[in-house]
C-alpha cells in the first residue's frame, strides 16, 4: 500500500495514549536530590572539620599553657627552694649568734689602794657571757703612756701570748695580770694629764660553731682623781 492510499477496511490503526510517569522515575529529580545530599554531606564534613581544627588549636593552646605553667611551677619551686635555703642559712646564723660564746671584759682592777696617783699593776677579768663554752682564749694587753687614746689595735693576733687557755665555760671568769713599767711616766705627768696612762688590749677566742676567731677590744684610761680605770675611745667593741 502506498502512503497516499487510503487504508482498506480490514486495517485498524491504533494510536497509543501518552502515559505520565511518577516523579521518582525522573532522572533529573534524583540528580537534584543527590546534589542536595552531597551539599549537605559536604557542609557537615566542613563543620566537623572546622570543629576538629578548632579543637586541635585549643588543645595546642592548652598544651602551650600547660608547658608554660609547668615552667612557671619549676621556676616557683626553684625560687621557693632558694628562699628556703636562705631562710635556713639565716636561721642557722641567728641560732649561732644566740648560742655562741661572748668573752668580754668584766672588770679592770687597778691593784692598788685608794688615793694612789698611779697603779702598780692591773688585773683584767674576762668572762664568757654566751650560752656555750669558748675555746683558745688569748689576751693581749699592755699599759702605755700615750699622748692620745689609740684608735686601732697594734697587737699581732697571729702570735699568741703565753697565757693561753683552752676552754672558758658559761659565766666562767679568768684574770690576766699586767704590771705597770716603772719608767713609764712620772706620777706628776699622770696627775697633770700631760700624758695618758692607757691600759688597752684584745681578747681573741673561738666559739663551738666555726673556726673563725672572735675579738673583744678594750681600752681604759687611768683617772688619777678617782683612782680608777675609765673605758675610753673606739677600742671598746665585741665582734
Amino acid at each position: 500500500m502506498l502512503l497516499n492510499e487510503t487504508p482498506s477496511d480490514h486495517v485498524t490503526v491504533v494510536f497509543m495514549p501518552t502515559v505520565d510517569k511518577p516523579w521518582y522515575f525522573e532522572a533529573d529529580v534524583w540528580v537534584a536530590v543527590a546534589t542536595v545530599a552531597l551539599a549537605i554531606v559536604t557542609a557537615i564534613l566542613a563543620y566537623y572539620t572546622y570543629r576538629l581544627f578548632a579543637a586541635a588549636k585549643l588543645a595546642r593552646a592548652d598544651s602551650l599553657d600547660a608547658i608554660q605553667a609547668a615552667k612557671d611551677g619549676v621556676a616557683a619551686s626553684e625560687k621557693s627552694a632558694s628562699a628556703a635555703g636562705e631562710t635556713a642559712a639565716i636561721a642557722r646564723e641567728t641560732m649561732q649568734r644566740t648560742l655562741r660564746a661572748y668573752v668580754v671584759v668584766k672588770e679592770v682592777d687597778p691593784q692598788n689602794a685608794k688615793g694612789v696617783t698611779m697603779p702598780n699593776s692591773v688585773a683584767v677579768t674576762i668572762i664568757n657571757t654566751g650560752q656555750t663554752p669558748s675555746q683558745e682564749q688569748y689576751c693581749f694587753c699592755e699599759i702605755e703612756a700615750l699622748q692620745q687614746v689609740p684608735t686601732k689595735s697594734k697587737f699581732d693576733t697571729q702570735v699568741p701570748p703565753h697565757d693561753i687557755h683552752d676552754v672558758l665555760g658559761i659565766n666562767q671568769t679568768r684574770i690576766v695580770h699586767r704590771s705597770t713599767p716603772p719608767s713609764i711616766a712620772s706620777p706628776a705627768q699622770i696627775l697633770q694629764k700631760s700624758v695618758l696612762l692607757v691600759f688597752h688590749g684584745l681578747v681573741k677566742y673561738k666559739d663551738m660553731f666555726t673556726d673563725e676567731p672572735h675579738f673583744t677590744a678594750f681600752c681604759y684610761v687611768w683617772d688619777p682623781g678617782y683612782s680608777e680605770w675609765v673605758p675610753t675611745g673606739p677600742l671598746n667593741y665585741v665582734k
